[in-house]
């Protein structure tokens, strides 16, 4: 048997050349390799060349050989991909599969679910919703989070780094420094990743992806804030904020004209919904259709409204009011303070001054003013026991130098007595005379600090202390009535010691007298009043606790019998990969006829008790908020301060924002009882009161043509195309003749409400009837009426189109582009044909009452539009922040695009 070595011995030179070139690809195409998207046929044409290169030794042909299995191996890396890939977004930093979709849908949620915390935790409840987010403003959450990858990308190549300290720098500033670090902890605590609790490390790692990419989007996005746009355009902009006019309008509803299309064929519908699956409705252009589903939910609610609640509430009777009254006697509504008599007041005080002079008529009076009785007895006894006045002393009276109140203090505790107290007209201290009486004396000479006092002794070398200085007539005559002369300086007033303020009498202030009102009808109605509105919370707060509980003990059922499901087959539900996800579905499937179940149980609770319930169908974030028939969506967490009420988070983001894409999380969203109030701005309409929970979920995909309700959707969205063209041929011939009665002088000259009064929408007579309505006057751009805060200029936004007439409301759905076509397009009286943002209506557009006009008024505008430029050069002017919005949407959006091609991106490809 020949060796197993001899094979290689014989062809060692050719197996050491295919090692050798294996090697230097190895080592040089290592970056290559780490490229998912591109290490399948790289690794092809390496081991192709290799096993077939070695193959062909024997043939004495290995070079051909091993050209040949490379070709083929990168051939079969190419193609193999396609068969083995399901989904998966193709980039040029490589495939994004489903799940790693998911991963970063789930460390986005993470990290605002963060930040939504840390805000609340920071701040109080309620504050979540003010959070910094992360997210560029994508309207796909995924579109969004592969935006988010390449800007890693970006701050990868521009060599941007987060390391853990700014983390927690960003978390400080997000926080205002308020973020403590046990509320740290707990957020981490409360967040989970990957089955267990979020560690310090994982969410820097979270925290610092997501503060890089934003780094780079800050980085290099354009800044054309900086780019000085021309008068011209500064003048449109004048214009917008100043012009003003009304609208006669009718409304032809797309809708109406929908029955007058034929169906689609099985080829129209599954185009249309291949073109589209992947959007969002008005994402590729003005009324765009979209297939995309939005993350939805059902909500089910019980509902009590304040009228009903009054109508359960006991008669208020009399002997109510009276115990009402005795009760609470004590209370503002019953006692009241009496208000003196102002004039007895006035009286009596001139008599008491009056007295008070007479009295003291005659006694000389201290330096300040007062009376020298009145300082006597203001005196401690020991003081004021002799009855002769002090000798008068006629030297100059010296007062401590202002510039050095540290030596007049120490000079003055020289003289005081032990205990510190202000010196006394005992004869022992010189008259005290204020700092600023000396300023005011002309000729007033303030000793040298190293001076002695005027009457104090001379020193030990004979030196006289000098006179005092003489003033003139004038001076006597400028001099106040209370300041004395020089020639006649008083004694120094006795400064009495101020009084304990435990130890001043109660008597020292007025006493405040009270009176109770009399049980009179006003009082009897605002008593019934205060009784009505404490039973009604009392009874409110009953009512809804015990619908909630009801909706706990379903809830609690619900959990009892899926955790029974789930003990029979663990292990299908035990993990957090696809499988078990696809398992938990599953399982909410195989519930919702029990579910069905106990919604019955929960309407019949309802009936009973007087309580109205509601579902919605599927429904998404934004529908929920726009859709009348579900005022719930914008009613806040029960709370009886108002203030706290209105800035706590209404029902849709409570309920939305718990749900991402962990099915586990989903669940246990769903059945979570909550309660809620929300009051109209209408009086007459009162207070809603309601206890919901959601039901099911839906997270956000691309959906298969045979899901359910997709296809309806499809066929609605290809007939409502259709049926724009019959809208607007429609409003061309309303418009005619609305143009034809304008145009017609005299007496036959009719309005646009007159000329359409019988007219229907579609033209048919069981169409709906067309209402002309008229709007208030408005401009294309206003400022807020609210008042500046700091300071601060009010920046301009779109106006609202308001009606005039008594039904009120605001024109929806309208946008620049609408405001271009009545403003731009059409001049004043023009009569025209104008669709919303989303063309789901198309309005008979008359304008009238415009000004100013180029005709009359814009040469005073234009006076205004040139002393607002040459004295603020428009820096100060409302217009700059939407100028600058809408001048720099087409370089940033132009820059995105550049962006999304960089990277190789398609975002319609993914899930194909």
């Amino acid at each position: 048997m020949a060796s197993p070595f001899k094979f290689f011995r014989t062809y060692s030179s050719g197996i050491m050349i295919v090692m050798v070139i294996l090697s230097m690809l190895l080592f040089t195409m290592d970056g290559l390799f780490s490229d998912p998207g591109q290490n399948l046929w790289l690794l092809g044409l390496l081991l192709g060349g290799a096993v077939f290169g070695v193959a062909g030794i024997s043939q004495g042909k290995w070079l051909q050989w091993g050209i040949g299995g490379a070709v083929l191996g990168a051939l079969l890396g190419l193609i193999l991909p396609s068969f083995t890939e399901s989904g998966g977004l193709s980039t040029a930093l490589g495939v994004i599969s489903e799940e790693d979709m998911q991963e970063m849908e789930l460390r986005r949620a993470i990290a605002n679910r963060f930040l939504m915390q840390a805000t609340e935790e920071s701040f109080g409840a309620g504050t979540a919703r003010f959070a910094p987010l992360f997210g560029f403003n994508h309207r796909s959450n995924r579109e969004d989070v592969v935006f988010g990858r390449m800007m890693r990308a970006e701050a990868e190549r521009l060599g941007i780094t987060v390391d853990p300290t700014m983390v927690k720098e960003y978390l400080a500033r997000c926080t205002s420094d308020k973020l403590t670090k046990s509320s740290y902890l707990k957020i981490r605590n409360s967040l989970n990743y990957e089955g267990r609790p979020l560690s310090e490390q994982k969410t820097n790692e979270i925290l610092g992806d997501e503060i890089k990419a934003r780094m780079a989007w800050q980085m290099t996005r354009p800044r054309t804030s900086t780019l000085p746009p021309s008068p011209e355009v500064y003048w449109e902009y004048f214009r917008r904020l100043n012009v003003r006019q009304q609208l006669n309008l009718a409304a032809l509803d797309v809708t109406e004209f929908v029955d007058e299309v034929g169906d689609p064929s099985d080829a129209d519908v599954s185009e249309l919904f291949a073109r589209f699956k992947t959007k969002f409705p008005n994402e590729v252009e003005k009324g765009s259709p979209g297939f995309r589903l939005p993350a939805r939910a059902r909500i089910a609610y019980l509902e009590l409204d304040s009228d009903t609640a009054r109508a359960g509430l006991e008669e208020i009777t009399d002997e109510d009011i009276q115990a009402y009254y005795d009760e609470n006697k004590e209370t503002p509504l019953i006692r009241r303070p009496v208000l003196p008599d102002l004039e007895s007041a006035d009286e009596t005080e001139e008599e008491t001054a009056t007295d008070e002079a007479e009295a003291k008529e005659g006694v000389p009076a201290a330096a300040d003013g007062t009376p020298k009785s009145d300082a006597a007895e203001a005196s401690s006894p020991e003081e004021t026991t002799s009855e002769e006045p002090a000798p008068e002393k006629t030297e100059k009276p010296v007062a401590a130098e202002p510039e050095a109140p540290a030596k007049a203090e120490a000079a003055a505790s020289s003289e005081a007595p032990a205990e510190e107290s202000p010196p006394q007209d005992d004869g022992s201290c010189e008259p005290f005379v204020a700092d600023e009486d000396v300023a005011n004396e002309d000729e007033a000479e303030e000793p040298e600090a190293d001076e002695p006092a005027a009457d104090e002794p001379a020193t030990e070398d004979n030196t006289e202390a000098p006179e005092p200085a003489k003033s003139s007539p004038a001076d006597e005559e400028k001099r106040p009535e209370n300041i004395p002369s020089k020639d006649d300086t008083p004694k120094a007033p006795e400064i009495p010691d101020l009084p304990d303020l435990d130890d001043v009498e109660a008597t020292a202030l007025p006493e405040v007298q009270y009176e109770y009102r009399t049980l009179d009808d006003e009082l009897k109605k605002q008593i019934r009043e205060s009784i009505e509105a404490e039973r009604l919370r009392e009874y409110v707060s009953a009512k809804m606790d015990a619908a909630a509980g009801q909706m706990d003990l379903l809830a609690r059922e619900r959990s009892k019998v899926r955790f029974g499901l789930i003990e029979q087959d663990a292990d299908r539900y035990d993990g957090f990969g696809d499988e078990q996800q696809e398992a938990l579905k599953g399982l909410r499937d195989q519930m919702r006829p029990q579910e069905d179940e106990w919604s019955e149980q929960l309407k019949a609770y309802a009936k009973k008790n007087g309580l109205a319930y509601s579902e919605t169908p599927m429904i998404s974030f934004s529908q929920f908020l726009e859709e009348e028939d579900y005022p719930i969506a914008k009613a806040t967490e029960a709370n009886d301060n108002p203030m706290l009420a209105s800035q706590s988070a209404s029902v849709a983001e409570m309920v939305f924002q718990g749900f991402n894409y962990d099915e586990q999380n989903n669940d246990a969203q769903l059945f979570l009882v909550r309660q809620a109030q929300r009051s109209s701005m209408n009086l007459e309409d009162g207070q809603s009161y309601y206890a919901y929970w959601a039901i099911d979920f839906s997270v956000s995909h691309i959906p298969e043509l045979d899901e359910d309700g997709v296809r309806d959707s499809v066929v609605l969205a290809w007939k409502k195309i259709k049926a724009r063209e019959l809208a607007q041929k429609r409003g061309e011939e309303l418009a005619e003749k609305v143009r034809n009665s304008l145009a017609t002088e005299g007496d036959d000259e009719k309005g646009m409400a007159v000329v359409l009064k019988d007219e229907t929408a579609n033209g048919t007579d069981d169409g709906a009837a067309l209402a002309v309505r008229v709007t208030e006057p408005f401009s294309w751009l206003r400022t807020s009426s609210a008042s500046p805060m700091s300071f601060q200029q009010q920046p301009a936004s779109l106006s609202p189109i308001e009606f005039g007439d008594a039904n009120g409301g605001v024109l929806r759905k309208v946008g620049n582009d609408f405001m271009s076509s009545v403003f731009e397009d059409m001049k004043d009286e023009d009569v025209s044909v104008v669709a919303n943002a989303d063309l789901s209506k198309y309005f008979v557009v008359h304008v009238t009452n415009r000004f100013p006009t180029p005709e009359i008024g814009e040469d005073g505008l234009k006076e205004r539009f040139a002393t607002e430029g040459q004295q603020f050069g428009f820096r100060q002017s409302p217009i700059i922040g939407v100028m600058n919005r809408e001048l720099g949407e087409p370089p940033n959006f132009e820059w995105e695009k550049n962006v999304w091609r960089r990277y190789d991106v398609d975002p319609d490809a993914e899930d194909e």
